[in-house]
């Protein structure tokens, strides 16, 4: 069924995402017809009589091209059109004389005439003559050199030696100049040494980073990623010298000896720790971490969590604890 003030699909046949309005005065993107639950966007620099659809989500009229809802900024109209290549019926791709475009995402510094699917399929891997460009449409960013920007959109970025660039995890990749995140460049980074240790950390021979930033004073050789009992990542890791979560450090008294017990609570050889507190700076961001609680008079040698403990949840040789509380 369908919704809202239109009259007709501009062309059913391609897509059911793009309506005239009554007597055809305007253009409207309705997806799927369905404006009640899906919204009616009018078209406003449309023109009617030379509306074109090309593809269930590209169209073109005399002066401008469109993705969707969007108007693709510095699309040649004239020249534009959607790429087709066998064994994939998606259209996510589309041409000018001068861009290619994913959505309605340009390619930065992209030669036209020599670019190129290096799978032969409209895949997710390009190249031209000097870059390599790689999108990924599930994660928006998270392989490769796909960035979302504040509007949502994908940026892409090209690749400094695709001879030797390859995706490695976590949103980070290599080649032979340097390491990426997300496709923009770590800045001192060591591509050829640059290696994923999940929960976002990452190392290269000389240095530490989290989310592709440089962890101050982190030393590669040392640090570590610490895991959960039951082996799960935490954003915790470690070096000689310090504790650190999500990039930060978290302050407790032996480095050396710490690891984590579950439910919030931490320890060391020294004390155990519950939950996490932070200071913040001026923009209200982290600067570091610090146990919330440290467990008053708690043995870290008989420790132990309590998996059926209806009023508290851990006990030591002494005492019983919930929260970091005795009870």
């Amino acid at each position: 069924m369908l919704f809202g003030n239109f009259n007709k699909a501009v062309d059913q046949e391609k897509s059911d995402n793009y309506y005239f309005s009554f007597f055809k005065k305007n253009v409207h993107y309705k997806p799927m017809g369905n404006s009640f639950e899906l919204g009616d966007t009018k078209l406003e620099n449309a023109d009617v009589k030379t509306f074109e659809v090309l593809s269930r989500d590209y169209a073109k009229d005399k002066n401008n091209a469109y993705y969707r809802d969007i108007l693709i900024a510095g699309a040649d109209s004239p020249s534009f059109e959607i790429i087709t290549c066998e064994g994939n019926n998606r259209n996510d791709y589309a041409k000018d004389k001068n861009m290619l475009y994913y959505g309605s995402n340009t390619f930065k510094d992209l030669d036209i005439l020599s670019v190129k699917f290096t799978d032969g399929k409209c895949g997710l891997r390009l190249e031209d003559d000097v870059h390599m460009y790689i999108v990924d449409p599930e994660n928006y960013g998270e392989h490769g050199s796909c960035t979302l920007t504040e509007s949502g959109n994908c940026v892409i970025y090209p690749i400094q030696d695709p001879q030797t660039f390859q995706v490695i995890d976590d949103g980070y990749s290599q080649d032979s100049q340097t390491g990426y995140y997300k496709g923009s460049a770590i800045k001192g980074s060591i591509g050829t040494s640059l290696v994923s240790l999940g929960s976002f950390y990452a190392k290269d021979s000389s240095q530490v980073y989290y989310r592709g930033v440089k962890i101050v004073d982190a030393d590669p050789n040392t640090f570590i990623i610490l895991f959960s009992p039951s082996g799960d990542m935490t954003g915790f890791a470690k070096d000689a010298s310090r504790v650190y979560l999500d990039g930060l450090v978290f302050e407790i008294q032996d480095v050396e000896t710490f690891s984590l017990i579950g439910a919030k609570y931490t320890k060391d050889k020294n004390a155990i720790y519950f939950g996490i507190g932070r200071i913040d700076g001026n923009d209200n961001r982290p600067l570091k971490y610090f146990p919330e609680i440290i467990v008053e008079g708690a043995d870290p040698q008989t420790f132990s969590l309590l998996e059926d403990g209806k009023n508290y949840e851990a006990m030591d040789a002494s005492r019983k604890y919930k929260s970091g509380l005795v009870q």
